[in-house]
Formats: C-alpha cells, structure tokens, sequence
C-alpha cells in the first residue's frame, strides 16, 4: 500500500525513491527520506505500538502469530494471514513441551507462540516478603535480593555487578527452581486484627 488517506485527511505516500510524502488536499508537505531499513523499523514500531494499546503479544519468532489473554488464563492464538485460532492454558504448554521433547515431534507453531508467551510472562513468585540469599554458584558474587511489598529489588554484598542481565524477580525465580534461594529474614504479616486474638 503506497498511497493511503488517514481519517483526519492527511495522505500519506510511499514513492519509489522511498520518500514518506504526507499531502493535505493536493498540496503535499516535504517528503522525509528514508531507506528500507528505516521503513521496516517505523513499520515494526507502529505495529508495536498498536500491540501494546490492543493488550496483545506478538510472537518474536513469527510476527504472523499474535497472542491474547483471556481472563481465565488462557492465551488465544491468533494467525493474522488465515485467521485460524489456537487456544492453550500455562499447563497444557508446558505438558506438549514435554511430549515433543519424549517423542522428538514438533509441536505446532501457534502451540510454540503460546508457550513463548507463558515463558515471557511467568507467573508471578508467591513468597512472602523478606530477604534472600542466592548463593554463589548462580553468580560469581553472593547475591541478596529482596520482596517488599510485592516488588522484587537487587541487594549486594561487595561490589555490584556492572551489568546487571537479570531483574531481581528473573534472579529469584531461577535460584528457587534450582533450590538456591535461601531466606535470610522475613517479614511477619501485618496484625490486622487490632490485636484481638
């Protein structure tokens, strides 16, 4: 699509020198350069940005293939080019995954785009507020790391890294997996009670 009209009236136009030429009735406004890098990018990011205001996730590995959540928990799978449909829970994810990794069988690519997404939104790590050791084998340096509140934040003991991969809920989450994650002090619950018993 190289010539197209916005609905405030502003024509926008593609030429093939690869000119974006925006024209208010037939007078047109200074053409922007670009070049075909330059355009996918602006492309990709006016998509993204429409994502973001739909409450939608785009798969990285196959832009066709768009996420949704359902308020049950469950992701539809959307292929934009056929408009077929897939639907999977967190679990039913994570069960084909360890079918295909016995029998060695792929899974279907809208199945991958669900548990794509399941990996890039975990589910949050219920544990009460505190502080928590993550001993050295997951990291070259002792690491503490920290819930308040809800919100997971870094503590170091020495000298702190000077790039920091990891968000302190990511640092959490693997070393609780792997059984690393000690608790050092705990928070008590507030008394909500008034002191009643």
């Amino acid at each position: 699509m190289n010539d197209f009209t916005a609905s405030n009236g502003i024509g926008v136009e593609i030429n093939d020198e690869e000119q974006i030429v925006f024209a208010v009735g037939n007078r047109p406004i200074t053409p922007i350069w670009t070049n075909s890098s330059e355009l996918k990018a602006l492309r990709e990011f006016f998509r993204a940005e429409e994502d973001e205001r739909l409450g939608r996730w785009r798969y990285p590995e196959n832009p066709d293939y768009v996420v949704y959540l359902r308020p049950d928990g469950q992701v539809m799978v959307l292929v934009e080019s056929s408009g077929q449909t897939v639907y999977r829970y967190r679990g039913e994810a994570d069960e084909l995954r360890d079918m295909r990794s016995r029998d060695g069988k792929d899974i279907m690519p809208a199945t991958r785009a669900a548990e794509a997404y399941f990996d890039a939104h975990p589910e949050p790590l219920d544990m009460p507020d505190g502080i928590y050791m993550v001993n050295k084998t997951f990291h070259p340096y002792e690491r503490l790391v920290q819930r308040r509140r809800g919100e997971w934040l870094h503590l170091y003991r020495g000298y702190a890294p000077q790039h920091e991969t990891h968000t302190a809920e990511q640092v959490a989450r693997i070393a609780a997996k792997e059984g690393r994650l000690t608790p050092l002090v705990q928070v008590p619950e507030p008394d909500t009670t008034g002191g009643a018993s």
